[in-house]
């Protein structure tokens, strides 16, 4: 682990060549968690640290999730799936335990958007 512990974060992953954003998102949501959705909604698009870098992110909503697949993880992949509720998200936020800046955004951004708080 590049920062020496496990961390929760939404599905992610680099765009392959050729790629647009959208197929990125849905390939890392199946491989990552053996999920495909329904529907994709676009939340934001944003430099991660414009004065190092041009590496921009974006964050997408899943919903109408179907199980289609185990996950299928590359060989430098270490992670665990987990499906959590957008308060225990929130709450983990709040603590701290939760440092993953694309996934604080994506949740803030949905909660913000849903009026929960």
């Amino acid at each position: 682990y590049p920062i020496g512990r496990k961390m929760l974060e939404l599905p992610a992953g680099l765009i392959d060549e050729g790629e647009e954003p959208i197929e990125t998102a849905k390939r890392e949501l199946k491989e990552e968690t053996g999920y495909e959705a329904e529907k994709w909604e676009p939340l934001t698009s944003a430099y991660s640290s414009p004065g190092s870098h041009d590496e921009k992110i974006h964050i997408y909503l899943a919903e109408g999730l179907t199980h289609v697949s185990g996950q299928s993880l590359d060989e430098d992949e270490r992670l665990t799936f987990s499906i959590e509720t957008v308060e225990d998200i929130l709450r983990r936020i709040n603590a701290g335990d939760i440092q993953d800046s694309k996934t604080i955004i994506g949740v803030l951004l949905y909660c913000s958007t849903n009026n929960l708080h």
